[in-house]
């Protein structure tokens, strides 16, 4: 796995998301074994697709890339805001065979 400081990570990822108002994103790990991003979106997750999380398997140089914590919080009733969506990418070496 390719290590990268966190201005790096937080460049890389800050290009491939949406660029919406709500977004906000923050690296909690930054270890030679386990890198963790934890994304918040207002309304709804973050968008993660197939081809964002290929282009994060090239810039780390592996395909061992977890969503985890997956969990929100409802916001108003009648129109939900302040709802807030969370996740994490966990992103490790791959173990060899």
């Amino acid at each position: 796995m390719k290590i990268h400081s966190k201005n790096e990570i937080i460049e890389k990822v800050a290009s491939l998301i949406p660029k919406t108002n709500y977004i906000e994103f923050k690296v909690i790990k930054n270890k030679p074994e386990i890198v963790q991003i934890h994304f918040e979106n207002m309304y709804e997750y973050c968008p993660m697709s197939f081809q964002m999380l290929m282009k994060l398997s090239e810039f780390f140089d592996t395909k061992n890339i977890n969503d985890d914590d997956r969990y929100h919080s409802n916001g108003c009733e009648t129109c939900d805001y302040g709802s807030v969506y969370k996740f994490t990418l966990t992103i490790r070496p791959e173990k060899s065979s």
